[in-house]
């Protein structure tokens, strides 16, 4: 189910409303329809749009894992963004486990 500022309010609350009732078990959101959003037993994020900033990933990272509860954040890279991990680690003294996608198949860096 989508989640965008696009849409109307009415059509934002229905999206987040199936979602917390368990209806929906996938919601896609844009960066800005995503801010705010306190959301329970998120399981996954996935990101298409790696961020430059690592506040700003650490902000989509924490739709996830939150009160104790674990979560797995996947975030799609091309190579020419590859530089972008190393300042999310740097920045956030975090570790990432890399992983590479080639012809359909998920291989270890």
């Amino acid at each position: 189910m989508p989640l965008s500022s696009d849409q109307s309010k009415h059509e934002r609350e229905h999206a987040l409303r199936s979602f917390q009732k368990g209806e929906t078990h996938i919601l896609v959101a844009s960066d800005v329809a995503a801010r705010g959003l306190d959301l329970d037993d998120v399981t996954h994020i996935i990101q298409l749009d790696a961020p430059s900033n690592s506040d700003s990933y650490l902000h989509r990272a924490g739709r996830t894992g939150r009160m104790g509860k674990s979560g797995t954040v996947v975030t799609l890279i091309d190579r020419r963004s590859e530089y972008k991990l190393d300042k999310y680690r740097r920045d956030l003294k975090i570790e990432l486990a890399e992983r590479i996608l080639a012809r359909g198949k998920l291989l270890t860096k």
